[in-house]
């Protein structure tokens, strides 16, 4: 079906195809085996953008596996949109006292305000 093709184009070689065909992935609505061990396997991917969408694609799903990525992520100098979009899916309390700072550090920055909130903390 549609999604075996989708899972097939995410490993095309040519980087355009991959980011689209995980972008794709990401945002559906499969919460199949198949599509989080593929979104899996992008983690990997040579590409920012690639690793970005399958990152976004896995916190939607709650895999666990990532929540120590977007931690480490979550504390690097510079933060992505991507991981900051993650951590609003995964929606987990150990992710505030970073949000919190970035939140600090960029008063108005709303998806850094919307991830505070997910994770369940309070708008200063």
């Amino acid at each position: 079906g549609a999604h075996e093709i989708m899972i097939r184009l995410m490993q095309d070689e040519a980087q355009p195809v991959r980011n689209w065909a995980t972008f794709g992935v990401a945002q559906s609505e499969v919460h199949s085996d198949a599509v989080t061990e593929a979104l899996f396997a992008r983690l990997g991917d040579a590409d920012e953008e690639v690793r970005a969408e399958a990152l976004i694609g896995l916190a939607r799903r709650k895999d666990q596996r990532v929540l120590a990525l977007v931690e480490k992520a979550l504390s690097a100098d510079e933060v992505s949109g991507a991981v900051v979009e993650a951590a609003a899916e995964l929606g987990r309390p150990s992710l505030l006292p970073r949000l919190r700072e970035l939140a600090l550090a960029h008063p108005d920055d709303e998806a850094i305000a919307e991830a505070l909130v997910r994770c369940g903390g309070v708008l200063q």
